[in-house]
Parts: structure tokens; C-alpha cells; sequence
């Protein structure tokens, strides 16, 4: 019966979305639909796969779980669907707030200049990674690293303002795009390519361009690639980290073995978090100071050496021997935690939508909806404050750049008006020349 609850919420909710992407409202409904493909994708399939023996649960190679049953499957559908549901509504509400939304404003304002600061963020984040080395797979959980990977951070900001503008329309900027996403492949890391998906999301969001079946099929092929892509790169990371000793062809021979379990078995830990912290959440304190390490986690550890671990990289050193990294607590069960209840993370978890629907509904037309809806995703994926903090890092470089801008920006005077000299607020004229 649970199942059957769970289904029906997710089929209300994707008849939202495709609604939705018949009146070019995507926006609207963005934050139901991610939640509701990673409830799908990472809890309900995963579920089923480790019922049935398909891919094995950490939790049960760590000795403390066996995998889910049928009946266990049903219980946790139904919790599913009320969490679901609470989205779903959340996201209803704010834009139910004012039912006769203000017309969507030109959607290259936003950004100062925003060819030059994408410019100057790619060339800050290359030298930030020359002269910073990226660090060892197997060193990249160590502490102490905190301004070089701000820095680093640049890079893919640059890049992803260059994707949500469409390369300004300029054939340089894309061969530049694709010199350093390639970078980004090469050093093994999936979130960079996640943020330069939702950059390329947002932007189509905002045009109506989604309907084009090109755009969908792209969209689809997009996702399909990062699927598989993802999958490769944690397996590769998992070679390396655990010395297994395949070379890179066998990794990738075995990937493409199953490719549609692939992805799961490697990186998707949504559901083995949520089962996790539910067997946590009798025999721990509610942490509700986590939620700092937000902000904190930019304090270096040479600054503040007693500061506190991420709630998810602690427990999972103390309950699965985890050495630097964290296990996906998923949403509800991070704020579980953090809460000390199952409805208290509910509740949690609908302000946290309301929050980030909120977001969204005034910077829908700015670049910033891309870090939104990245920030959404990986929460809903992953659950720890860790996915916020990870959000401000994009944002940070970007403010850092606008606000030099905005202190070198020649001052006017329009003598028609008689008004004050005033700081030129455009920035982007020949942007706006060319068209978004």
C-alpha cells in the first residue's frame, strides 16, 4: 500500500512538471521535480535492486543492516510519499503566494559585465590550480584545504556563467568551455559537471527552449552522460583509493557491463543514508549546531582547531570506519539528526523548500537560479550542510568578482535628468546586442 501511495504522489507531481513545460514554467514546478527524480532514481529504484540481491548496500558489507524487505520497501514508501507531497505543496505555496507573477524582466540583467567576469574567474580559478596543486584522490577528504579549493572553485564559475549565457555567442568562449570541462573530467570529479549541467538547465528554463525536441533529446543525452560519466568516475576513484589494481580499461569494460546498474553502484548511497540515520536516530543526540558548518567550514583549522567535523563525515568514521570522507545521510535523514525526529525533519524539510522556492521565484531570470537549483539537487542527493557550504563556494568567487567591478565602474552623469552621478548599473551593452 505504500508503494502504491508513493507512485501516486510521484505521478501528481511529474503531471506538474510536464503542465508546467506546456506553459514554458519550468521554474515553477523545478524544486518537485528534482526532489522527485532523486526520490525515484536514489531511494524507490535502489531499493528494489538491493531487495532483490542486484547491487549489495554498504550498510550490509559494514555489518550493520541487512538489505531492505519487501515489507521494509512499503514502509519506507509511504514515509516517501508524505515527504514528497510536502515538497510538492511547499513549492505550490510560494508561488501560489501572488498568484499574478510581475513580468519576467530581461533575463541578461543580473550580472555586472558578465563576459568579463567570467573571464576573470576562469583565469583566477587556472592559476589558482597551477599554483595550488589539486590534490590525491586519496587526500582530497584531508583537512586544510579550504581557500586553495575556494580559489580553484573560480574555474568552474567562469565556465558556468559561459554556459548560461551561451558562450556570448562566440565560438572562443565554447572552444574555451570545452578546454576546461575537459580539465574538470580529468581530475575525476563529478560535482564541477554537475554545476555546469544546472548552468545549462537554468538557461533553458528561462527561454522556453526545453520544448524544442533538439533541447529535450540534449537534455536527455546530457543526463545519460553525467549517469554513466559519474558511475566511471567513482569507480575509478574507488581504484584508486582501495588499491585494487584494475587498469583503467577494465574499470571502464566493467561499467559499461551494466550500464544501467552501474550508476548505482557506485556514488548513489541516497537510500543506504536514509536507512542509516534511521538506525542512528535512537542512539544520538539531536545536532542541530551542524547546521553551522555551513559558514564555519570556511574557518581554517588552523584558525579554529577544535572546530567540529560534518555531522556526516563524523558518523561515518565512527560507524562505518570511514577514514576522510561521508556517507549520504539524504535529506530527511540528515535533518532527522539534526532535529532529533522524523517529523521534525519534515518539518525541516519544508522550510528548507520554501526557502530555496523562494530563491528561485526572485533570481529565476539571473544566473544565480543555476547555484539554486545545483544546491537543491545536491541536497536532495547527498543531505549535509556540507551541499550548502558547497553552494556559497560558487557564490563567493562570483560576489568577490562583481564587487570589483562595481568599485572600478566609471560614474555618469545625465545632465536631462539632473540626477546625481550614479554608477552605469548595465554593464552588459554589448551583451544585449548580441541577445541571450
Amino acid at each position: 500500500m505504500g508503494q502504491i501511495f508513493f507512485l501516486f504522489a510521484v505521478v501528481i507531481s511529474l503531471s506538474l512538471t510536464v503542465n508546467a513545460v506546456r506553459r514554458s514554467e519550468v521554474y515553477r514546478v523545478a524544486i518537485g521535480t528534482i526532489a522527485t527524480l532523486v526520490y525515484v532514481f536514489c531511494l524507490w529504484t535502489p531499493a528494489h535492486l538491493q531487495q532483490t540481491d542486484t547491487i549489495v548496500s554498504k550498510l550490509f558489507r559494514a555489518g550493520l543492516t541487512d538489505a531492505p524487505t519487501l515489507d521494509e520497501i512499503d514502509r519506507l514508501s509511504l514515509q516517501w510519499a508524505v515527504e514528497l507531497a510536502v515538497v510538492v505543496v511547499c513549492e505550490a505555496l510560494v508561488w501560489a503566494w501572488r498568484p499574478k507573477a510581475p513580468k519576467l524582466p530581461d533575463p541578461v540583467r543580473g550580472l555586472i559585465s558578465p563576459e568579463r567576469t567570467a573571464l576573470v574567474l576562469v583565469v583566477v580559478g587556472t592559476l589558482s590550480t597551477i599554483i595550488f596543486r589539486v590534490p590525491g584522490l586519496d587526500e582530497r577528504a584531508a583537512g586544510g584545504q579550504g581557500f586553495p579549493t575556494l580559489m580553484r572553485t573560480a574555474l568552474i564559475c567562469g565556465l558556468s556563467i559561459i554556459i548560461y549565457y551561451h558562450g556570448f555567442r562566440n565560438w572562443r568562449y565554447w572552444l574555451l568551455c570545452g578546454v576546461g570541462t575537459s580539465w574538470l573530467v580529468f581530475q575525476n570529479v563529478r560535482s564541477p559537471l554537475f554545476v555546469l549541467f544546472f548552468a545549462y538547465l537554468a538557461s533553458q528554463m528561462i527561454q522556453a527552449k526545453h520544448r524544442s525536441p533538439k533541447r529535450t533529446a540534449m537534455t536527455v543525452v546530457l543526463v545519460v552522460c553525467l549517469a554513466l560519466g559519474g558511475s566511471l568516475m567513482s569507480s575509478l576513484r574507488a581504484n584508486i583509493v582501495r588499491g585494487t589494481g584494475y587498469s583503467f580499461s577494465e574499470v571502464v569494460d566493467q561499467t559499461l557491463a551494466n550500464p544501467l546498474v552501474a550508476p548505482f553502484q557506485a556514488g548513489i548511497d541516497t537510500l543506504d543514508g536514509y536507512r542509516f540515520s534511521e538506525k542512528l536516530l535512537p542512539l544520538i543526540e539531536p545536532q542541530p549546531l551542524d547546521l553551522l558548518n555551513t559558514v564555519t567550514t570556511f574557518i581554517p583549522r588552523s584558525v579554529w582547531a577544535e572546530k567540529p567535523r560534518d555531522l556526516s563525515v563524523e558518523l561515518s568514521a565512527t560507524y562505518l570506519g570511514y577514514k576522510g570522507s561521508g556517507q549520504y545521510l539524504s535529506p530527511v535523514g540528515y535533518l532527522s539528526l539534526v532535529t532529533g525526529s522524523h517529523v521534525g525533519a519534515v518539518l525541516a524539510l519544508g522550510v528548507f523548500v520554501i526557502v530555496l522556492a523562494c530563491l528561485l521565484r526572485k533570481y529565476r531570470t539571473h544566473f544565480w537560479s543555476a547555484i539554486i537549483l545545483c544546491v537543491a539537487f545536491r541536497f536532495f542527493l547527498g543531505g549535509s550542510s556540507f551541499d550548502l557550504y558547497y553552494g556559497l563556494t560558487l557564490v563567493v568567487p562570483i560576489l568577490a568578482v562583481q564587487a570589483w567591478f562595481t568599485l572600478l565602474q566609471p560614474k555618469r552623469y545625465d545632465p536631462d535628468s539632473g540626477s546625481s552621478p550614479q554608477t552605469n548599473p548595465a554593464g552588459n551593452e554589448a551583451f544585449v546586442r548580441r541577445g541571450p
